[in-house]
């Protein structure tokens, strides 16, 4: 949980574009990836989902290629990590800087609830942010796309945030999950 924002934030981040790729969506290949070999900054998330042996040559190929030019690179696996099937490309996993993210307290989860808004329209209130904490998922992504969909929501309805949007949004929402 998080590992994407935090991948997606480094990839948006830069004055310059960064590749990021999802190992796990299907229309990702080894190609793919190949051709983003010489891009300042590369991001990869979910490398876990391609452990088996082809995929993991890519990823050694990528690490050996990268390596040579000085070129900086984050991934991202699930913990713990798969048993790979290469043994060299363990190896080489085995001296990147690891970091653990933990779920955040409650503190940290009202800014990034504050954040997540900002990005995808209007701010919310304290009591927004203290009702979506108190009564929606931890799992960051669900709650993005809520919040996405919340503040497309609004934009439609040309309406404010509000608890009182939120419980009408939800409402319509399970209306059209229902259908």
């Amino acid at each position: 949980m998080g590992k994407t924002h935090w991948l997606l934030w480094a990839a948006f981040g830069e004055d310059a574009w960064a590749p990021y790729i999802d190992c796990r969506a299907r229309e990702t290949t080894p190609e793919m990836v190949l051709d983003c070999r010489a891009a300042p900054f590369l991001c990869l998330d979910n490398v876990d989902a391609w452990a088996n042996r082809e995929k993991e040559e890519t990823l050694f190929c990528l690490y050996n290629e990268r390596q040579e030019r000085g070129l900086p690179w984050l991934i991202s696996c699930n913990h713990p990590p798969p048993q790979w099937r290469l043994p060299d490309w363990e190896s080489r996993l085995a001296g990147f800087t690891q970091y653990r993210l933990e779920h955040p307290c409650e503190e940290q989860l009202h800014a990034l609830i504050a954040v997540i808004a900002r990005r995808f329209g209007p701010a919310f209130d304290s009591a927004l942010v203290g009702y979506l904490a108190s009564r929606e998922t931890r799992n960051l992504r669900q709650l993005t796309e809520l919040i996405e969909g919340f503040q497309y929501w609004l934009w439609q309805k040309k309406a404010a945030p509000s608890v009182q949007q939120w419980r009408l949004f939800h409402r319509d929402r399970n209306a059209r999950i229902a259908e």
